[in-house]
């Protein structure tokens, strides 16, 4: 919470938990005071991004700090405090409050764009080092290992890969060993190219994978929580799209969370085929 408030240049108290210091990060004696001089950074990919517009963010959650030796820290927040307390309580009272009035709970500005990579999430390509397969997918990339190289002195892997996508399994690639063969749906997506889908339930992944979709409040209790029937009530009545199980549409059996699509004539396409599969 306090990442979520703090400034640059705002001092903080150090307190480190004994497990950690037991495992032997031991920065500064507790009750040390520092300065907050920058914080980490945190990638949001073209996939899985919560909403966020892809790009790079401050990650606020890991800060660097000055202690009073001129020493510089990297340090969770979990391991410091406010120095003032009562005032640090009214921060994060404006902070919520602000944050429920405009539905963005994050604090963290976006710093800039994604850098470029050869693949992108979703991409076909082969793998010299996976010959048995004809094809494969980028299934993540790790933009962080960019420019960093392993102990024999090769690149980082940027690639995940896997026989499906979304999800499957996952085997690290790099640029040296993989090959375009074509580009997949996300790439198409950001490029405003048209996308081929084999099922609606490919399409409605990819939008949720994508970002747009919303949770549902249950306007019986005002939270996120769901059972079976009320979802499904919802979704006859237009007030929901679709609900999700493990990351997938059309399941057995509802995970409690309703689903909105921000393409509403998807979201209709989808609580139709959601509808049918339960006899509505």
């Amino acid at each position: 919470m306090i990442g979520d408030v703090v400034n640059l240049g705002d001092n903080v108290i150090v307190k480190v938990s004994k497990e950690n210091r037991d495992w032997g990060f031991n920065p500064c004696p507790d009750g040390t005071i520092a300065e907050v001089i920058s914080f980490g950074e945190i990638d949001y990919g073209y996939i899985n991004n919560h909403g966020r517009e892809p790009g790079v963010y401050e990650n606020r959650c890991w800060f660097d700090i000055r202690l009073p030796d001129g020493k510089e820290v990297n340090i969770s927040c979990c391991h410091v405090e406010p120095v003032d307390a009562k005032a640090y309580e009214a921060k994060v009272t404006e902070w919520r409050q602000t944050a429920k009035a405009s539905g963005d709970w994050s604090s963290a500005k976006r710093l800039r764009d994604l850098p470029e990579t050869k693949l992108w999430p979703g991409d076909y390509v082969t793998c010299s080092h996976l010959g048995d397969y004809e094809e494969l997918r980028v299934a993540y990339i790790k933009y962080n290992y960019i420019g960093q190289k392993r102990t024999d002195g090769s690149d980082m892997p940027l690639y995940d890969v896997s026989n499906k996508f979304p999800s499957g399994w996952t085997m690290a690639a790099g640029d040296d060993d993989t090959t375009l063969i074509r580009r997949g749906n996300v790439w198409k997506y950001y490029h405003k190219e048209p996308m081929e889908f084999l099922s609606l339930e490919e399409e409605a992944n990819l939008f949720r994978a994508l970002g747009r979709t919303r949770e549902v409040r249950n306007p019986a209790n005002g939270i996120y929580r769901w059972t079976k029937d009320e979802v499904l009530d919802a979704i006859q009545s237009g007030l929901a799209h679709a609900f999700s199980m493990s990351g997938r549409f059309f399941g057995l059996e509802p995970t409690e969370s309703a689903i909105r699509f921000l393409d509403e004539d998807l979201g209709k396409r989808v609580a139709a085929l959601t509808l049918k599969g339960f006899g509505r």
